[in-house]
């Protein structure tokens, strides 16, 4: 069963904080709407549209939110992990990926490219004199 995000939101709160509620409140300003259930009232929040069985208790009415929206909503919030788990285990791949494709991407810094051409000058220095060599032990002066 899916349940909308305000309906989550407004069964949540109504299912998890029990209202204490006094007998002079049962029908403030028409909201609620009660129905007799065998000594207990099933309570209707007519704003809402959040069911509740409601019993007294000493002086007060003890309401909790209705059995099969509290099975929904651990079906929904369990439905919600279960994604949340899902996605959090994709985003650190992808994170993982992207990491992954900036190291091989990275141009080199300054520091580096000095040191390639510093070795590369070296290099040409050394093959030039190489090949000068070559060239006075053959008697070939260019």
């Amino acid at each position: 069963m899916r349940v909308s995000g305000r309906a989550a939101s407004i069964a949540v709160a109504a299912g998890f904080l029990c209202v204490a509620m006094p007998a002079s409140a049962i029908s403030q300003n028409g909201r609620f709407v009660m129905k007799d259930s065998g000594g207990d009232l099933l309570r209707l929040d007519t704003r809402t549209g959040a069911v509740s069985y409601c019993r007294k208790r000493d002086k007060n009415w003890i309401c909790q939110a209705a059995a099969d929206d509290r099975a929904a909503l651990h079906d929904e919030i369990a439905r919600l992990q279960r994604e949340n788990e899902r996605l959090a285990a994709q985003n650190a791949e992808l994170e993982r990926r992207l990491k992954a494709a900036q190291r091989e991407t990275e141009l080199p810094n300054e520091q580096e490219l000095d040191r390639v051409f510093e070795f590369m000058e070296r290099l040409m220095r050394r093959f030039h004199a190489f090949a000068q060599s070559i060239r006075d032990s053959m008697g070939r002066n260019t």
